[in-house]
């Protein structure tokens, strides 16, 4: 297990000690992989293999290197010691799997340049918030849509992250729990009117507007405040959707 961040091209960044042996193996021969487990404990979600070189971080770019690494762990004095070095992996090929020991098995690659170039998903960074918001005040709003789309009459649903794309939850049904993908409609997308479509006096916009203010444009910057609104728009009209 190892603890890392990404700088500003997306390569993983970990701290190593001078004195440890993997810490040698690594400046002997720099070919090394990073297994990335987006649930450790559960082996059918995704797993994502980065293989590359590491190399040590070059003076010039430690301070930027080190305020990446600490906005990721606050709590890594160990940083600052001197026999701990910033090691940079470089990345050449990135595999990933999901669904591992289920019909749902997938699997593919990146390269180097595909990896490099890849953006961010607009949502990601608002992912915790808007799931946190939906699992405290519309956790049976949540249920309703997963039923809805997957016609499986779920006891409850917990959404565990969201993105431009849709989301995922984590249901129950008759006593088992499942991982379960959600599509939105359409893809979260920058639109010149966000609040088209949207009645005052319509009930269920106003509880998701009400619950939704931390993530209004007030709060937010450019364009990523149109597409937490984009979000917001595509869950009412799943909600809708599910009680019509």
């Amino acid at each position: 297990m190892v603890d890392f961040a990404c700088d500003a091209d997306g390569s993983p960044i970990v701290v190593v000690n001078s004195v440890a042996v993997h810490a040698k193996d690594l400046l002997a021969n720099p070919k090394c992989s990073l297994l990335v487990a987006k649930d450790p404990e559960d082996r059918t979600d995704l797993v994502i293999t980065l293989h590359g070189d590491s190399i040590p971080v070059s003076e010039k770019d430690v301070a930027a290197v080190r305020t990446a690494y600490l906005a990721k762990h606050p709590d890594a004095f160990r940083v600052d010691f001197g026999d701990f070095q910033f090691m940079r992996i470089e990345p050449k090929v990135v595999q990933y799997m999901s669904g591992v020991a289920t019909t749902l098995l997938g699997s593919g690659e990146f390269s180097k340049e595909e990896y490099q170039t890849a953006k961010v998903d607009p949502i990601a960074q608002f992912s915790k918030p808007i799931g946190s918001h939906m699992n405290r005040d519309h956790a049976e709003d949540t249920r309703l849509i997963v039923q809805h789309s997957t016609s499986i009459l779920v006891d409850s649903a917990y959404m565990l992250d969201v993105d431009s794309l849709g989301f995922n939850v984590k249901a129950v049904y008759q006593g088992n729990t499942y991982k379960l993908r959600i599509p939105f409609p359409r893809r979260a997308e920058e639109r010149n009117r966000p609040t088209s479509g949207y009645r005052e006096n319509d009930v269920v916009h106003h509880n998701f507007v009400t619950g939704f203010d931390a993530l209004s444009p007030g709060n937010l910057k450019g364009t990523r405040a149109i597409f937490i609104l984009d979000v917001k728009t595509l869950v009412i009209e799943m909600l809708q959707a599910a009680k019509s």
